[in-house]
This record gives C-alpha cells, sequence and structure tokens, in this order.
C-alpha cells in the first residue's frame, strides 16, 4: 500500500507546483478580506478534490486494468486512497 501512495504523490508532483500557487493566492486574497475562514474553506475544497484528481489520472493511464494483473488486492487500492486523502 506504501507504494501505491507513493504512485498517487509522484503522479501530483507536477500538479503539486500549480496547487501551492493557488493556495499562495487564496491566502494572501484571505488576509485582504481579513477572512480566514474563506482561506480554510478553500485550502479544505482543494485538498478533497486531490483524491479525484489522482482517480482521474488513473484512469488516463489505464491503471485499473493493469492493477488488476498485479498481486494487489482492490481493497488495498481503496484502502490507498482513503489514506492518501
Amino acid at each position: 500500500m506504501k507504494g501505491l501512495i507513493i504512485k498517487d504523490i509522484l503522479n501530483l508532483r507536477n500538479y503539486m507546483k500549480q496547487l501551492i500557487l493557488v493556495f499562495i493566492f487564496f491566502i494572501a486574497y484571505g488576509i485582504f478580506l481579513k477572512n480566514g475562514v474563506f482561506v480554510g474553506s478553500m485550502i479544505t475544497l482543494m485538498l478533497s478534490m486531490q483524491v479525484i484528481t489522482t482517480m482521474s489520472y488513473d484512469e488516463y493511464a489505464k491503471w485499473d486494468k493493469y492493477a488488476l494483473t498485479m498481486n494487489i488486492n482492490r481493497k488495498d487500492i481503496v484502502l490507498s486512497k482513503y489514506v492518501f486523502f
């Protein structure tokens, strides 16, 4: 399962650079508005979308078909997504 989580992190490596820029923008915007709840809610929303993004990357690469040929249970794949979240 550790390998599956590392796979998701490596898949999102380029996307993380963009995500950090968006976080910086939301933090600056929240400071400008003097509203910390806005910043917290947007960061929570963006981080929860990461799981959906990893699933779309897996679907694009046809990872599910490949994973089923390996010695990985479906439960481990689903559990790794929950742990990644």
